[in-house]
């Protein structure tokens, strides 16, 4: 009992290491999965500010090209410089920048910075800067009084070339693609290839380099694809936005965001361990103490069982349920009865008790005991130690040991006594047998056994008076002629009246009807 306690003990830490086994793979898919959730949609906010800004400088280079084409059919200066002071009205910023310093229209402050640029790219932008032409007010830290421009490359029907540019205000560019998420504690800003901060978030101004990610950026190949990193505890997401830049779109969160929330799920999972295996603790402890109540409580019993079976008077054997019949085990009675010390003869084949010619008998009755036909009993002879036979009757049956193994057992006292004193009254009633038979001779010269209706005779006695020629009769008839002859004359009457075979069956058939 105490070895299935310390097996159910076992059990219960199994199941609880189990449990924390699962809790902790499950707490690991947890954060793999919401990380990589995180990932992907920090990197989808990425790609839409970035197709956002993209499909933004496509349309202005698009734009460009179409106003382009039109300028190379105009021959008249005067006539570009209409054209272009009217499309101000509905497209406003737009410049042309000839290699000979012509700017139209004339009467906007040109850019300094495309003032005499050699036409060379097809198309591009130019990096975020303070308008050269402005009033001399522009603070170069302040992204407010920033510009950046669009351009493409233009060719006048005289064949000079240069410059049609189209020129956007910081702050406006800053607010069609500015993201935020985590509670407006992730953002996002633009940077060139050599991780100089372009355009910054519409709320963070002023972003310092540990965060800029300046140095990550200056390592990328040209023209990388989107990516990530973690530096410094700050995760970090980038896409390029190509239209002819190195510029790339950077998102930027702290890294404690974004397991905060997995961190939570975890935080409760753990708890719910915590509970479960408390919980299985307290079961266990229960059961345990339940369980050792009851293994006293066996404990006990068996301790009861067993002093009955030592201090019965009757002799019990516990014997295996196969032959040959092994006997397991004795109780003190039984071995007082067959002459032995106690547990002298356990596992011992009970042809070792039992006489030689009681053998068959024995193993037969066990037969069928241990083929479940209920209670069987026996009688037999036993062996003492000192040599001496005895009488035993016993009965047998099926039953199951403290294990739940099955087992014969059987129940046995002395009976010599009994069956000695049964014998000396067969003894006695067979001698008085004999003498009765003896004075019944002596008195009657024939004692026959009669079959009336079959006519049939058989000798029980016969006195040697008759042997000669009574003895060879083979019927009653035979034997009633044999005799009368015999018969005085003044008998003979009564002889046959008595005799006659047909008053013996009379006579018997009066008794028979009586």
């Amino acid at each position: 009992m105490k070895k299935n306690i310390w097996m159910l003990a076992v059990v219960y830490i199994v199941v609880a290491c189990a449990l924390a086994g699962a809790m902790y793979q499950f707490q690991k898919f947890v954060r793999e999965r919401l990380w990589n959730l995180a990932v992907e949609d920090i990197m989808e906010v990425t790609k839409q500010g970035t197709m956002t800004l993209r499909a933004q400088m496509d349309s202005a280079h698009d734009t460009l090209n179409n106003f382009a084409e039109v300028l190379e059919e105009v021959d008249d200066y005067s006539n570009i410089n209409e054209i272009l002071i009217h499309y101000n009205k509905l497209e406003d910023g737009v410049m042309l920048y000839l290699d000979d310093y012509t700017v139209m229209p004339y009467d906007m402050e040109p850019d300094s910075s495309f003032a005499g640029m050699a036409a060379g790219d097809t198309e591009g932008i130019m990096a975020p800067h303070v308008r050269s032409g402005s009033n001399g007010t522009a603070n170069a830290a302040d992204y407010a009084d920033k510009v950046m421009d669009v351009y493409v490359s233009c060719k006048l029907a005289d064949g000079r070339r240069g410059y049609l540019t189209k020129e956007f205000r910081i702050d406006d560019i800053i607010d069609t693609f500015s993201l935020s998420y985590y509670g407006g504690k992730g953002f996002s800003y633009i940077a060139d290839s050599n991780g100089t901060v372009l355009i910054p978030p519409a709320d963070k101004r002023d972003i310092p380099d540990s965060i800029a990610c300046c140095g990550y950026l200056k390592a990328l190949p040209e023209n990388s694809m989107t990516g990530w990193t973690i530096l410094n505890d700050i995760f970090y997401c980038y896409m390029p936005i190509g239209v002819g830049s190195d510029w790339h779109l950077v998102s930027v969160v702290d890294m404690e965001l974004i397991t905060r929330e997995a961190d939570q799920i975890v935080s409760q999972t753990y708890a719910l361990l915590a509970v479960v295996i408390m919980t299985i603790v307290v079961i266990m402890i229960i059961t345990m103490r339940r369980t050792l109540k009851a293994s006293r409580d066996a404990e006990n019993q068996n301790l009861y069982t067993e002093h009955i079976f030592n201090n019965v008077p009757e002799g019990i054997a516990l014997i295996t349920i196969n032959a040959p019949y092994i006997n397991i085990r004795m109780n003190y009675a039984g071995y007082q009865m067959f002459g032995y010390d106690n547990d002298s003869k356990n596992n011992v084949c009970i042809d070792h008790f039992i006489y030689n010619e009681d053998y068959d008998h024995v193993t037969g009755v066990f037969d069928e005991a241990a083929q479940g036909r209920g209670p069987c009993t026996y009688e037999c002879r036993i062996r003492r130690a000192d040599g001496m036979l005895i009488w035993i009757a016993g009965i047998v049956e099926r039953n199951h040991d403290n294990n739940g193994n099955d087992i014969l057992m059987t129940t046995f006292h002395d009976i010599t006594e009994e069956k000695l004193a049964r014998e000396e009254e067969a003894v006695k009633n067979k001698r008085e047998r004999r003498m009765l038979i003896t004075a019944v001779t002596e008195s009657y010269s024939i004692i026959a056994s009669l079959n009336i209706t079959r006519d049939e005779l058989q000798f029980i006695s016969l006195r040697e008076l008759f042997a000669d020629s009574v003895s060879r009769a083979g019927t009653y008839n035979e034997l009633y002629e044999r005799i009368a002859e015999r018969i005085e004359p003044k008998y003979e009457d009564e002889f046959r009246q008595r005799f006659a075979p047909d008053k013996v069956e009379l006579s018997f058939a009066k008794g028979r009807s009586r």
